[in-house]
Order: structure tokens, then C-alpha cells, then sequence
């Protein structure tokens, strides 16, 4: 309620404002935003997702895509890059049979890269740098696997995935939210992807303002998990 009320002023000002939620938050704050202000509050403001917020910045400056893999799509993607390297792995041996265990096991270890943002020669510098000989033959082979399985996927296919990295790299090089307020609101957590995101968008805008989110009956570690996002968060605002 209390955003709501800064961006209705950011509206009776005439100042563009956008409010950040999680998608499956979109749609009420939608309601919300045509409920309690006036229709003229449509020209100002624009509830939004971090989805939608790529596909826009994406359809301004370049980079919409369309041809996007699906689950499934990966998977087989994936097993074709696992029975094209399997030989050559250093630390993981993938018996026949053995192939749907490791499909998963490599796809969730590259969703976690691409969530943290964790570029390739990240990895083959971490790699570089440990001195555990198993530590280093896994993370070679996490290398050579991701490796094919993205130059199979990129020939024909775009990786969702994909979509948060390429919006940092556009804001970093459009000044978007130049003048705008921007609230981010009913988040429990950030991902590293998203955390650099909104990094960018806090250099841009005139005023960023967040509310994270605790349910209602919180557990301690519920509170532990919003003291940690605050801390995060506070460390983007000191870069």
C-alpha cells in the first residue's frame, strides 16, 4: 500500500515510475495498480517482471529472440553432448544407462552458472586455481560438457536462460530508467543474475526503492533468508 501511494504521486507528478515483482505477482499488481489509481496512472507507471522487463528492453534496443529451447529440448541436447564427450571425461564416468541421472546433473549445474552469472572462463579460472586434483578433473569435465552442450543448443535454439544476462548488458549500454522511479516489491530473494540487474538499474534511475517480502507466521530461517537478501542487497548499493 505504501508503494502504491509513492507511485501515485510519482503519477499526479507525471514522473515515470515501474514496479518490480515476481511473475507470478504481475497480474495482482496489475489489478492493483488499475484499482486504486486513476486510469490516467496508466501513462506513468507499468507493473512489471523481470521476464517482461528483458522482452521490452529487448524489443527497444535489440535482442528479442523467439526460437527458445524448451525443457525437453535440453534434455536431448544434453544427452547427445554427454554420449559425444563421455570418453574423454576425467572424473565422470557415465555408464549406459546412467544417462538420465547425469542429463539432470549437468543441466541443474549449468542452470546454477547462468543464475549466478558465472561466465565460462570464470569456471576454467576456478579450475585453474584449485589445487584438488578431483575438484579440478570435475570441474574440466562441467567445462567440456557445457562446452558442446551449448554449441549444439546455439545452433539452432536460444536459452532462456540467456534472457537476464543479455539485459545487464543492455542497460549497462542504455540509460533506460534515466529519470524514473523504480520500486521493487513482494521478493523474498535475489538472484545473482537479478542482483546485477538491479545494480544497473540503481545507477540509472533517480530512485530505487525496496520491499522485500515476509509471510505472514515467518520461521527463523525465513528471517534468516531476508536478513541475508538485505545484506546482498546492501553490498550492491555500495559497489
Amino acid at each position: 500500500t505504501h508503494i502504491l501511494e509513492m507511485i501515485k504521486k510519482d503519477c499526479e507528478e507525471k514522473r515515470q515510475s515501474y514496479l518490480i515483482v515476481p511473475e507470478q505477482k504481475t497480474v495482482i499488481s496489475e489489478r492493483d495498480i488499475a484499482k486504486r489509481l486513476s486510469p490516467s496512472a496508466q501513462l506513468y507507471t507499468e507493473a512489471i517482471n523481470f521476464t517482461r522487463l528483458a522482452n521490452k528492453i529487448f524489443r527497444i534496443y535489440g535482442g528479442l529472440k523467439y526460437n527458445y529451447i524448451t525443457k525437453n529440448g535440453k534434455s536431448l541436447i544434453m544427452y547427445k553432448a554427454i554420449c559425444e564427450v563421455r570418453q574423454s571425461l576425467r572424473e565422470y564416468r557415465i555408464s549406459k544407462g546412467k544417462e538420465k541421472t547425469a542429463v539432470k546433473i549437468f543441466l541443474d549445474a549449468i542452470g546454477e552458472l547462468k543464475t549466478y552469472s558465472v561466465s565460462s572462463e570464470e569456471l576454467f579460472e576456478a579450475m585453474e586455481r584449485t589445487e584438488n586434483p578431483r575438484l579440478k578433473g570435475r570441474l574440466q569435465d562441467l567445462i567440456t560438457i557445457k562446452g558442446v552442450y551449448e554449441r549444439i543448443l546455439y545452433e539452432r535454439f536460444s536459452d532462456p536462460y540467456d534472457d537476464i544476462l543479455m539485459l545487464t548488458k543492455k542497460l549497462k549500454e542504455h540509460n533506460f530508467f534515466k529519470g524514473a522511479n523504480v520500486y521493487i516489491d513482494s521478493f523474498y530473494g535475489f538472484t545473482g543474475s537479478q542482483l546485477n540487474v538491479l545494480y544497473e538499474i540503481a545507477k540509472q534511475c533517480d530512485n530505487l526503492v525496496i520491499a522485500l517480502d515476509m509471510p505472514p507466521n515467518a520461521q527463523p530461517l525465513q528471517y534468516a533468508k531476508i536478513g541475508k537478501t538485505s545484506e546482498k542487497i546492501e553490498q550492491v548499493a555500495r559497489r
